[in-house]
């Protein structure tokens, strides 16, 4: 197994900006079609896997509920983290891995597709008035949120 790589010190990734999920799995389909290189510890497919289980924890109001700590605090911070994004190095509580964590070993095309039937779902959803993590959110917060996200994992992944 290769060494873990420290993701909050990552160099050379990809600035992105998406305004809808769908731009995300776009930008996904066009990675996967040409050559790319990961710069992160997961591969282009199980960050698409992880996607998905992200989208369809919302999409199924399947939440995960934060550590009381951050609990308290996240709502605070909704509104710089809907605008600036997540930052690389979290690591995952025991609780979130079970919903959230991906196989170790996604191929490309089964995440990519994963993480195309999750966009459709999603974007159909009546989705959760409330996170367990940020409070009130609105459709805009909820898909604000998860082009964030697909923006810091997919970032990761370059051309090569």
């Amino acid at each position: 197994m290769p060494a873990t790589v420290n993701t909050a010190k990552v160099t050379g990734r990809r600035e992105l900006h998406f305004a809808t999920i769908g731009e995300a799995l776009a930008d996904a389909e066009r990675l996967a079609a040409g050559e790319w290189q990961q710069l992160g510890n997961w591969s282009l497919g199980r960050i698409c896997r992880h996607l998905a289980q992200s989208l369809d924890s919302a999409t199924d109001d399947n939440q995960v509920a934060p550590p009381l700590v951050i609990g308290w605090f996240a709502p605070l911070f909704k509104g710089w983290l809907l605008k600036n994004g997540l930052r690389p190095g979290f690591q995952m509580t025991p609780s979130m891995k079970p919903v959230f964590m991906p196989p170790d070993e996604v191929e490309t095309r089964a995440g990519i597709e994963a993480f195309r039937v999750a966009v459709d779902r999603f974007e159909s959803a009546t989705l959760p008035a409330k996170s367990k993590f940020l409070g009130k959110m609105t459709r805009d917060d909820w898909i604000a949120f998860h082009c964030r996200h697909a923006e810091m994992h997919l970032s990761f992944i370059v051309p090569a």
